[in-house]
């Protein structure tokens, strides 16, 4: 490879790089969802006001995701994801993220929830291509 060829290799890896959103980077937490029939307890305590309309999805009763989350330094989280027909769309559904009892914020995210994780700063929610924002406590 001539200097040329290598000067535009170095370029569009640097220019990759800079647009990359620095929250966007994972950390090393996990987050492991359970899986709750939305009639638990676990899962009223979350979506009681949705659980009214809710209907199966595919062959199976609504169900709620639930996965409790230790950051350092923070207060713990608690995040749930709606499995609905009536509230899914797409190949999201709605997810709610918690602390102390209280949504801290609420939307739609991708129903991958494998794929769910924290930014390294611990400032976001990375759920797929969403980036949803959290101001932990």
């Amino acid at each position: 490879m001539n200097f040329k060829a290598k000067l535009l290799a170095y370029h569009a890896i640097a220019a990759a790089i800079a647009v990359i959103p620095m929250q966007s980077v994972a950390s090393d937490i996990d987050i492991k969802y359970e899986k709750f029939p939305l009639t638990s307890p676990e899962a009223q305590q979350i979506w009681a006001t949705e659980s009214n309309d809710a209907t199966p999805l595919g062959e199976e009763k609504p169900w709620a995701m639930i996965a409790k989350v230790k950051v350092p330094g923070k207060k713990d989280l608690v995040v749930s994801q709606l499995f609905s027909s009536m509230h899914c769309g797409g190949m999201e559904c709605p997810i709610k993220i918690m602390q102390e009892g209280k949504v801290i914020n609420e939307g739609m995210a991708c129903d991958a929830y494998e794929y769910h994780e924290l930014s390294d700063d611990h400032e976001a929610l990375m759920a797929c291509d969403a980036i949803i924002p959290l101001d932990l406590k």
